[in-house]
């Protein structure tokens, strides 16, 4: 080998090695939850508002600088189908693999961890209707507010939205797995809290890290009894309080407003009400139950005015809130699903 062909390789060798330690310490600082806010618009021109969330776990290896990501993506459309104006809230959220290999991130999902929550359907008449599409819209209502229903059935509507949501975004993550090594994002950086990286439609993407609530020693007060005190929990599970939305049996939409007390032994006690949206909240229904920090198992009951117990949920925490069993008082049990509703102003 030439002294200069010897130069070469030494060259590269180090700027391999230089660039191997900065991924390391580039992937350990990646390691946590980080969201951003952002607006982008489709293919028509319209604006819509998407909040990005992704929660990434870093693995100690020897194999690659990386580990696994939770990543969540809720987005709140309005879109306009035959003077009809539709507008929704898109819920998805996806597990996969990162890997940060020569200051550029890498994203590899598993399709089949895909899952696709909508919520706040409503509908109304587009401004840009002519005079006689909102003559005929207005005796249409009329005649089936008569009868006690809706113009366009918000349950069938909802799940239709799902159904093309899923296809959308699972295509685009199946798209993303097919381009080579897998979705990736150039030129990494990490400082003062803020990670960024170029994207190919929107430039440079910021994300802010989601910060932690930080640990206080607890204070104890001195009681007449043995009783072990009630201090705070540092426990990464406990819930805050709240609103949140979703559905019973797939197809009942709910709002719950959940006020979540604080941590005792590993359980936090609930309070709160929720409401079908169909009734309003005027006909608003009280719950009480419990949150298990550790098991992150949520049991709630419903309680008629007098105070009689009704209605029970069971339901467990996943990426996107609650999912579980809605039980009635003769034994029918339903799908249950409600996610934190980030765009109440409740």
């Amino acid at each position: 080998m030439t002294k200069k062909h010897l130069f070469f390789f030494l060259f590269t060798m180090t700027c391999f090695i230089l660039s191997s330690c900065e991924d390391a310490k580039l992937a350990k600082a990646v390691d946590g939850k980080w969201e951003a806010n952002i607006t982008l618009k489709d293919e028509y021109g319209t604006p819509y508002t998407q909040r990005q969330i992704y929660d990434f776990k870093y693995q100690e290896s020897d194999d690659k600088d990386g580990g696994i990501v939770t990543e969540s993506t809720i987005t709140s459309m309005t879109e306009e189908v035959d003077d009809i104006e539709v507008s929704y809230t898109a819920t998805s959220t996806i597990k996969g693999e990162w890997e940060v290999i020569f200051g550029d991130i890498y994203f590899t999902y598993n399709l089949s961890t895909l899952d696709v929550a909508i919520t706040n359907v409503d509908y109304q008449l587009s401004e840009n209707a002519d005079f006689s599409t909102k003559m005929d819209y207005a005796e249409a209502a009329i005649g089936m507010a008569l009868l006690g229903q809706e113009l366009i059935n918000k349950d069938e509507l909802t799940e239709d939205i799902r159904k093309n949501a899923y296809q959308s975004f699972y295509e685009d993550y199946e798209s993303s797995n097919n381009e080579g090594d897998g979705s990736y994002y150039e030129d990494l950086k990490i400082g003062n809290n803020v990670m960024s990286f170029k994207t190919s439609d929107i430039g440079r993407m910021e994300l802010k890290r989601v910060k932690t609530s930080a640990k206080r020693n607890p204070t104890i007060k001195k009681t007449k009894s043995n009783s072990t005190p009630k201090t705070k929990s540092d426990d990464k599970n406990v819930m805050s309080s709240g609103p949140f939305s979703g559905y019973i049996n797939g197809k009942y939409a709910v709002s719950f407003s959940l006020s979540f007390d604080e941590e005792y032994k590993g359980m936090q006690d609930v309070i709160g009400s929720y409401y079908y949206d169909k009734n309003g909240k005027e006909n608003s229904i009280t719950v009480k139950g419990r949150y298990n920090t550790t098991s992150e198992e949520l049991n709630l009951t419903e309680y008629y005015e007098d105070g009689t117990p009704n209605c029970r949920i069971s339901a467990v925490k996943v990426p996107q809130g609650f999912r579980g069993t809605f039980t009635t008082t003769d034994g029918k049990e339903m799908d249950f699903f409600i996610a934190p509703d980030y765009s109440s102003n409740d």
